[in-house]
């Protein structure tokens, strides 16, 4: 079986989707041919076009060019069983459809988020009722409903898309967005030089990852609430050895690495909270040293955030952390509920709670035995449900299902 992979979906570091999809349909016998042009480095700048002035209008030319480009490619292609449209590929699927009128093949969209969500209600950055929110939702609605299949990540989003856009459940299908993380060489992550129990955030800090969540957590183990030292508020504080109140404050670090929108607002909310145990590692991180930084990790973070967008998503940085076998703390959520076990794979927060967090950075920090457990049994359940080469069965399966 031959699939056509079009459009200009981001292949670029940070972004995994395409890259897991593509090498997991071609390690589940599937021909992968791809028509690719780069226009958009992510999602990230196709918004940033949108909040200035819609400066796609700008870019008018440049997608003229590229999609004459698209056009002569797949021209070139020859026969195919079926048509794929990458993210993020919400104006790319309208092309593919009109050149996919002469050879009707079945056509599938990974969606994988809306525009319109992103920007008027998760960052806020198109207000709600204007011209522009009012467009994004219209290319949202048609994107899906021109296409034989939708993907998107988990059923909670894809709920969410049936009740906001009016579509038909059936053409919807959940597949995780995985991780394209490797450890080939565990020796090229260096060593710890120092005794501190290290937490990783990692990410764009958009407002779904909660940042703010995981800084109030961090001010309440700096400031040593013995509450909190146990990972239960009911023991009495007086039965805590004065060491450890003295000291479960300060041998706990986060380091949060990454660049993005909230970025200057988190670091004035650090400043304010006049946290010592936190480090911004403010750039942006490629794929080999974020495997090393999880690595050298004793916890690494998901999302915390109470928003509706954050309850119906499972991120990249879930997979990630699950690929390389360090022990996760997120929110629990619609998205996560059925899909991770608290304790087994995962440790759940409640979601915008800063005690929550806290309360399980340390029941992780004081317990060996869990901390590994989850870390290990994190990484088999990571292998068998969300790898390259389980996403690729899932996807192989609905092309296989839309062809005959």
């Amino acid at each position: 079986m031959r699939v056509c992979y079009f459009g200009t979906y981001s292949l670029e570091e940070g972004y995994p989707r395409n890259r897991v999809i593509i090498e997991g349909l071609r390690r589940n016998g599937i021909d992968v041919v791809e028509c690719h042009e780069d226009l958009w480095k992510g999602t990230s700048e196709k918004l940033a076009g949108i909040q200035d002035g819609f400066s796609i209008i700008k870019k008018l030319l440049r997608i003229l060019q590229v999609y004459l480009k698209l056009i002569r490619k797949y021209r070139g292609i020859g026969n195919f069983d079926a048509l794929i449209v990458g993210y993020a590929g919400h104006i790319d699927v309208f092309l593919a459809k009109f050149l996919n009128l002469f050879k009707r093949k079945p056509l599938i969209f990974d969606v994988f988020l809306s525009l319109y969500d992103t920007a008027v209600v998760d960052r806020g950055i198109v207000s709600p009722g204007s011209v522009k929110a009012k467009l994004l939702h219209i290319i949202d609605t048609w994107s899906c409903r021109i296409a034989d299949a939708v993907l998107l990540d988990t059923p909670a989003h894809i709920d969410y898309f049936v009740r906001e856009f009016s579509l038909p459940a059936a053409k919807f299908h959940a597949i995780p967005v995985g991780s394209s993380l490797r450890m080939n060489d565990p020796t090229q992550f260096h060593s710890r030089k120092d005794n501190k129990f290290n937490i990783l955030y990692f990410g764009s800090y958009i407002p779904l990852h909660g940042v703010d969540v995981i800084l109030r957590a961090a001010k309440i183990i700096q400031d040593s609430h013995p509450e909190f030292i146990s990972g239960s508020k009911t023991m009495p504080g007086d039965e805590i050895p004065k060491q450890v109140r003295d000291d479960i404050g300060n041998d706990i670090v986060f380091n949060l690495a990454g660049t993005g929108q909230l970025l200057p607002e988190m670091k004035a909310l650090a400043s304010s909270l006049g946290l010592k145990n936190v480090t911004f590692i403010d750039r942006f991180v490629k794929e080999d040293e974020l495997a090393g930084m999880i690595s050298n990790a004793d916890i690494c973070l998901g999302i915390f955030s109470k928003s509706d967008k954050a309850l119906r998503v499972i991120p990249c940085k879930v997979y990630n952390c699950l690929a390389i076998g360090k022990p996760l703390i997120t929110a629990r959520t619609l998205a996560t509920d059925g899909v991770l076990t608290h304790n087994e794979n995962v440790c759940f927060c409640s979601p915008g709670d800063p005690e929550s967090l806290a309360e399980g950075v340390l029941a992780l920090k004081n317990n060996d035995s869990l901390r590994n457990r989850i870390a290990q049994d994190g990484m088999k359940y990571f292998d068998k449900n969300f790898s390259t080469d389980a996403i690729g069965r899932k996807v192989a399966n609905i092309v296989r299902g839309v062809v005959t």
